[in-house]
């Protein structure tokens, strides 16, 4: 028995994407100058039709894919590149993947409103504290930046000042990073490793060429132009290499997004992120040695809101989990 450690009009949507991110509001100015940049650069009603949809009801995983392709057929519009990079923002899973389109939506058009304010965030959520300040700072005093971001800066830069401090007491030599290196990490996307406390094996979470179902649209349906869905792999240790990973078998991967996010302390329990009805928490048993068809946890974790994370106790009788739910302080 192994134990394991471990987001109509296309200017009416501009405005909803930032109000969905703060409560923000942007002048007719804005507004115009968007519809302009939309007309001059194309676009395709109803692929927009379809992000709107998703981004009103803050779904923003399946509204991604779609940004993501009138970013890549209509560069020239940075309002593209932001809300792509606003989606990734509002995924916690994903923030990290923000900064990239945001900045080149603030390379191509700076005085965009609230531009200030969202590359700031971008930069705080990912630890880059000293230029999440500087943007920060340029939004309280920018006259292009919404009221209810001015309310929310100040407490922003505190707490980037206090990441700063606290990163300024990182001392190298406590520990090392390397990578790991082939077969597990490839040129496509490999997180949340679950290792077992003997370091003989680990389940992670893929996005790449082997992802079931190749790549696909916000439907499930196959598309060049779509993107690869998450998989749950598995590797075992052999000495010190990682063998050839491989997905993790049984009923646990499908053609929509599958993430491996925690293991009981036992080892006998595999919790899962599925994103079917907004994104809920999943549970997996193992039974003779393979994963059994994956459940929705029992009880009040999972909700309408999103859930995508979790973390079991030692005497595996608490969960901690993530949920962007009503009640929360993010």
């Amino acid at each position: 028995m192994k134990c394991w450690a471990n987001r109509k009009s296309i200017a009416y949507f501009f405005l909803l994407v930032l109000v969905c991110i703060s409560g923000s509001a942007l002048s007719q100015d804005s507004i115009k100058t968007f519809e302009t940049k939309f007309i001059m650069g194309g676009g395709e009603p109803e692929l927009l039709e379809e992000a709107e949809w998703f981004m009103g009801i803050q779904d923003y995983k399946r509204a991604l894919p779609i940004y993501i392709k009138l970013y890549r057929r209509y560069p020239g519009v940075p309002e593209y590149a932001f809300l792509t990079g606003m989606c990734y923002l509002n995924m916690p899973d994903q923030q990290e993947n923000a900064i990239p389109y945001i900045e080149e939506a603030y390379k191509q058009k700076p005085s965009m409103r609230d531009m200030e304010y969202a590359l700031g965030k971008a930069y705080f959520v990912n630890y880059r504290f000293d230029e999440a300040v500087n943007h920060l700072k340029l939004a309280l005093e920018s006259k292009k930046t919404s009221g209810i971001f001015i309310d929310e800066i100040p407490r922003l830069i505190t707490h980037c000042k206090n990441g700063i401090e606290i990163m300024a007491e990182y001392d190298e030599r406590w520990y090392k990073l390397t990578n790991i290196g082939a077969p597990i990490n490839t040129e496509f996307e490999e997180y949340v490793p679950l290792v077992a406390f003997d370091a003989s094996s680990m389940i992670y979470t893929y996005r790449g060429k082997r992802s079931t179902g190749g790549m696909r649209n916000t439907y499930g349906e196959l598309d060049p132009e779509g993107m690869y869905f998450e998989d749950i792999f598995t590797s075992n240790r052999l000495g010190d290499k990682w063998l050839e990973p491989d997905e993790i078998g049984g009923l646990l991967n499908s053609n929509w997004h599958d993430a491996a996010i925690a293991v009981s302390p036992d080892g006998q329990r595999l919790f899962v992120y599925k994103d079917l009805k907004g994104g809920d928490i999943y549970v997996s048993k193992l039974k003779r040695r393979r994963w059994g068809s994956p459940v929705q946890l029992e009880g009040d974790i999972n909700s309408k809101y999103w859930e995508g994370h979790a973390s079991i106790s030692v005497d595996g009788n608490t969960i901690y989990f993530s949920s962007d739910r009503p009640g929360g302080l993010g």
